[in-house]
């Protein structure tokens, strides 16, 4: 992530094209250092934003789906379930 050199603007390059975050944007991308999940991330920005949980968890999860869609980031897989014995 850097700033837009006219606007000051965050923005977050890709071979593609370039995002130009929010404020709420640029605290999502910054929290997303992989060792959070989307709860925490949720929870962390609750302490930032006033705004209903609801709405903060619509906005991290907006933006996580369209930097996956983007591949610019990657859940890991989900652990394999034990096989019974």
């Amino acid at each position: 992530m850097q700033r837009d050199k006219i606007t000051g603007s965050p923005i977050l390059l890709y071979p593609e094209g370039v995002l130009v975050l929010n404020a709420p944007g640029e605290a999502i991308i910054r929290l997303c250092d992989g060792t959070l999940s989307q709860d925490e991330i949720v929870e962390k920005l609750r302490q930032s934003f006033e705004a209903p949980r609801e709405v903060i968890d619509a906005d991290v999860g907006k933006l996580l789906n369209k930097l996956k869609l983007l591949n610019l980031m990657a859940w890991p897989a989900p652990s394999p379930l034990p096989s019974p014995e």
